[in-house]
């Protein structure tokens, strides 16, 4: 695996960037340390969520309640996922270690740690382990977790098109994407920046595979990951499509596989 660049959707609130990646004012991010290449102990591989409406860990819910009937309070319904499922806020030390017996990903969420469930990916093939729409965020080799990945409609609220998450008013952003940005200018777009320089462009969220929410003249890839043919149902950012370096100036990017990397 050669890695990239490392980048993110984030959440909800004012969006900033960092050298070599896009984070939010919580610190929200996917991959939020990064991706690491070597294999984790977490288990067997993950399989689809269990029936709909079970309340268990994972599957579809629309109340808090669904996915915590008793109201031990470890269980809640995301609100940020094009479609909602039961994640928990419990069993998690640090980001991105394994929760829930390996059925979960820990990950940082608006300054607190949150279980999501467990989603596996190989070449070629679908990523398993979340809801249809909803996407697996690289953290290893094949492994990550479930968040995000709106590209169109939402179970709760809209779509924000430049994180990929679900919010109950849209954010405005001064930038249009493909627009040159740098990390230091604040909340002007979702800027993906490279890892050596604070410069880059302003990117939306997609979700690789068949409709992806690219707009003509970007495609949708995964950031930091190198994985041919790529898996379908990962989380990316639609970077402008390239022939030559040409097509990529003023954007602090080169053209790499198709696609302006910024650098």
């Amino acid at each position: 695996m050669r890695a990239l660049l490392v980048g993110s959707v984030v959440a909800l609130g004012a969006c900033a960037t960092e050298e070599g990646r896009t984070v939010d004012d919580t610190g929200v991010g996917l991959a939020d340390v990064g991706l690491d290449t070597a294999p984790r102990d977490v288990g067997p591989e993950a399989k689809p969520p269990l029936e709909a409406g079970s309340g268990a860990f994972g599957t579809t819910c629309a109340t808090d309640d669904e996915c915590d009937p008793l109201g031990e309070g470890d269980r809640f319904c995301t609100t940020r996922d094009p479609s909602r499922f039961c994640a928990s806020n419990r069993g998690c030390d640090k980001a991105l270690d394994p929760c829930l017996e390996g059925l979960g990903t820990c990950m940082s969420e608006g300054g607190a740690l949150t279980c999501r469930p467990r989603c596996t990916f190989a070449a070629g093939g679908p990523a398993l382990g979340c809801l249809a729409g909803v996407a697996c965020v690289p953290v290893s080799g094949g492994d990550g977790y479930c968040f995000g990945g709106c590209v169109g409609a939402c179970a709760l609220g809209l779509c924000q098109r430049e994180t990929g998450l679900c919010v109950g008013k849209l954010g405005d952003y001064a930038r249009a994407p493909l627009a040159p940005c740098r990390a230091d200018e604040g909340t002007v777009c979702v800027c993906t920046t490279g890892a050596s320089t604070k410069a880059g462009y302003c990117t939306t969220a997609c979700l690789t595979g068949g409709g992806d929410g690219c707009v003509t003249g970007t495609a949708c890839v995964p950031l930091g990951l190198d994985l041919k043919p790529v898996p379908t149902g990962l989380a990316g950012r639609c970077l402008k499509k390239c022939a030559t370096e040409g097509d990529c100036v003023g954007l602090s990017s080169t053209c790499i596989e198709g696609t302006c990397r910024p650098v």
